[in-house]
């Protein structure tokens, strides 16, 4: 997928993620792909988050929980950046492949 502006790319992924189905997620990457933050929905209302960048971790959490961690992440992996790359995953392989670094 293209280059989206950070300011929407949080409202577009809690929209996307909603209609997603069970097994698929989203992946969001700065500019040269060496940071990023995947989101995969597991349940109905279940969605596992991991970060790699500045700090490599994963959380599971329901929706809610959702928009404020992804608010926070967003901050912390991408602090200069006004556009990233977002992806869509087909399934959870596909969360820790290694993208091509620019």
């Amino acid at each position: 997928m293209a280059l989206i502006s950070i300011d929407s790319a949080l409202q577009r992924i809690c929209r996307d993620m909603r209609k997603i189905t069970i097994g698929q997620g989203i992946e969001i990457l700065s500019y040269k792909r060496n940071r990023g933050v995947a989101v995969m929905r597991v349940q109905e209302d279940k969605y596992i988050v991991s970060e790699r960048g500045y700090q490599e971790e994963k959380w599971q959490m329901n929706g809610k929980e959702l928009s404020k961690l992804l608010k926070t992440l967003f901050k912390r992996e991408f602090p200069r950046s006004r556009k990233v790359r977002m992806y869509h995953l087909s399934g959870i392989h596909e969360m820790e492949r290694e993208r091509k670094k620019l």
